[in-house]
């Protein structure tokens, strides 16, 4: 029976039509005595720019007991972490990026930009 490579083995049954340049080492095989040197390649920033996210404004928030929000009726009213004049929360899937307020435009919402955070990790936000 003919020896396998771990490549062959790992690849079997899957489409990989269109991967050959992934997997090309510049070497015709892989030497069992000398495993091959694994280069990661360091993708830029860039490669995400096109990448859709959830972008969102929130209000405010707080805590309550389900069994408090439960017993809330229309016209009720629950007090908030916020005061009336302080910005709102920027979000981008669901993780703090900045502050800001709101503004209409065109007859919609938007949103004007008072605060960025300098530690943005923007790589995470995808």
């Amino acid at each position: 029976m003919a020896k396998t490579s771990n490549i062959e083995l790992d690849m079997a049954g899957l489409d990989v039509e269109g991967f050959d340049d992934l997997f090309a080492s510049g070497e015709e095989g892989f030497s069992e005595s000398e495993p091959a040197e694994k280069v990661v390649e360091k993708r830029p920033l860039s490669f995400f720019h096109r990448l859709p996210v959830n972008l969102s404004l929130e209000v405010a928030s707080t805590e309550i007991p389900l069994e408090e929000l439960m017993t809330l009726a229309e016209g009720a009213v629950v007090q908030m972490n916020k005061l009336s004049h302080q910005s709102l929360d920027v979000k981008v899937n669901g993780i703090l990026i900045g502050a800001a307020e709101v503004v209409i435009v065109d007859g919609h919402y938007g949103l004007r930009m008072t605060e960025l955070f300098d530690d943005i990790n923007w790589s995470t936000l995808a």
